[in-house]
């Protein structure tokens, strides 16, 4: 059984958490994601999460925005 890896990425801009879990097989599009919001967005990477998973039917473009 395939097993895949995952990222979950933690931005910050003012009071809004932007949370994004992405499909991390792929490096430079996690790369390209980290520099797009850091670099033209204005977001701050505040963390990151790792981990791997047999479950091959997640949506890799899962997105999540908490504001206050």
């Amino acid at each position: 059984m395939a097993i895949r890896r995952f990222v979950k990425l933690y931005f910050k801009k003012d009071e809004d958490i932007w949370i994004e879990v992405m499909n991390a097989e792929e490096t430079v599009e996690v790369l390209e994601k980290i520099k797009k919001s850091v670099m033209i967005d204005g977001y701050m990477l505040i963390g990151w999460e790792e981990w791997y998973n047999e479950d091959l039917s997640f949506n890799s473009k899962t997105e999540y925005r908490i504001t206050d």
